[in-house]
């Protein structure tokens, strides 16, 4: 028989808790394995997705060498075919902002506005809408355009994608969320390269606000 003293002096045997991957299933649906920031992105939308609730972000390109564009419409373009079967809202922030579709393999062509046409889009209701280019002194008026027709179920999904390191202006019916804490998925040895900051949409301008929100976006300051 084995020396019991000797058994409870031994260390316990360390537990890990597995985090499951849940950006695998898009992975598998597209036949290749996700870049490092293509997974933060899907993470952050599935997470959403799988909790039921609807998903707004802005996702900040903080690398001149990374473009972001054409993971957020490939990730968005699979969701609408796989779970919803709706079209796809596009509002590029400057002319010619959607060459970023040209070659993109899409299963359906989307929707493509400016935020000068947006009484054309009177009467429609969309579930995913996606901001690309976004600047600092249009974007507050692109997410006023887009929010009147933006679905606000549970599987609705606003991505603002931004490029720039100047102060970016919200309108008052968008607030800043808090930053959700680390599960620690990542490599963190790779620069993550893009900031997904989760914004809060509110069901009203906040009466108390007057003037847009100014968020800096600044690569040292922002959540990764």
């Amino acid at each position: 028989m084995r020396n019991r003293k000797a058994i409870l002096s031994q260390p316990a045997r360390q537990r890990y808790r597995l985090v499951p991957d849940i950006t695998r299933p898009y992975a598998n649906c597209i036949g290749r394995r996700l870049n490092e920031c293509e997974r933060r992105i899907v993470h952050a939308l599935e997470l959403k997705r799988l909790a039921d609730q609807p998903a707004r972000f802005l996702i900040v390109d903080q690398s001149e060498l990374y473009d972001s564009r054409r993971a957020i419409i490939r990730y968005v373009d699979w969701l609408a075919r796989n779970c919803y079967h709706t079209p796809i809202l596009v509002m590029p922030s400057v002319k010619k902002g959607n060459d970023f579709l040209d070659g993109a393999p899409l299963n359906r062509k989307p929707v493509v506005f400016s935020a000068r046409r947006a009484d054309a889009l009177r009467g429609r209701t969309f579930n995913h809408a996606i901001i690309t280019d976004a600047k600092p002194k249009s974007t507050a008026t692109a997410l006023q355009a887009i929010a009147p027709v933006l679905s606000i179920a549970h599987f609705s999904v606003l991505i603002v994608q931004y490029r720039g390191k100047k102060k970016l202006k919200l309108p008052p019916s968008f607030e800043i969320a808090p930053p959700a804490p680390d599960v620690g998925v990542f490599d963190e040895t790779e620069p993550p390269g893009i900031a997904i900051i989760e914004l809060v949409q509110l069901p009203t301008p906040s009466q108390n606000s007057q003037h847009s929100q100014e968020t800096p976006i600044t690569p040292g300051a922002l959540p990764t």
